[in-house]
């Protein structure tokens, strides 16, 4: 897990786990870029690739391989899988920039303003920008599941883990409908 004065020092620690989310982060986006067939989609993966790994503290991956270290896990794999949260709080991100009219996250353009770049002068950008910032969220959803499937854990905590994951995402979702209503009174 680490050496024990790295344990001790939280931010040695948070470091260290932020370092391996990030190379398991990158080692998943370019495994799923590979795949991808069309030059159009992969522009829009490597954008999601860009804004998934361009921030974040990492702290709710590290929390997940922290809970399960200190509950006797003992496999690297779960930084793999702990990348799930992460490819999933992309997802609502970029659908929350959409829905609140955001053009910045973090700092830098909202998901969907960087595809308006990307796709440039065409007719109706915006819409066509936004439909594909929702085409991205969703793979982002997918991205999710998928990295517990491919993360190498074995298949009890792969499904222990879709089952939270479905869950998070699932209350997630209400919460997020429940801001969208607020917004009408």
């Amino acid at each position: 897990m680490g050496s024990s004065s790295e344990n001790s020092d939280p931010v040695k620690f948070m470091e260290s786990r932020k370092d391996k989310i990030n190379f398991y982060l990158k080692e998943y986006f370019d495994q799923i870029y590979s795949e991808v067939r069309d030059r159009e989609m992969e522009q829009i993966v490597d954008l999601l690739r860009k804004y998934t790994l361009r921030g974040g503290k990492r702290v709710r991956p590290i929390l997940i391989s922290a809970g399960y270290h200190m509950f006797g896990g003992n496999s690297e794999e779960i930084y793999r899988a702990a990348t799930s949260i992460e490819i999933s709080q992309s997802f609502f991100l970029i659908h929350d920039d959409i829905m609140d009219r955001s053009d910045l996250r973090r700092g830098f353009k909202s998901f969907h303003r960087e595809v308006e770049d990307l796709i440039g002068d065409v007719k109706d950008r915006e819409h066509i920008a936004e439909s594909l910032a929702i085409v991205a969220g969703d793979l982002a959803v997918d991205y999710s599941f998928d990295t517990i499937l491919r993360s190498g854990l074995e298949e009890r905590r792969k499904i222990m883990a879709m089952k939270e994951l479905v869950d998070i995402i699932k209350v997630t979702g209400y919460g997020e409908g429940l801001d969208v209503y607020a917004g009408t009174g």
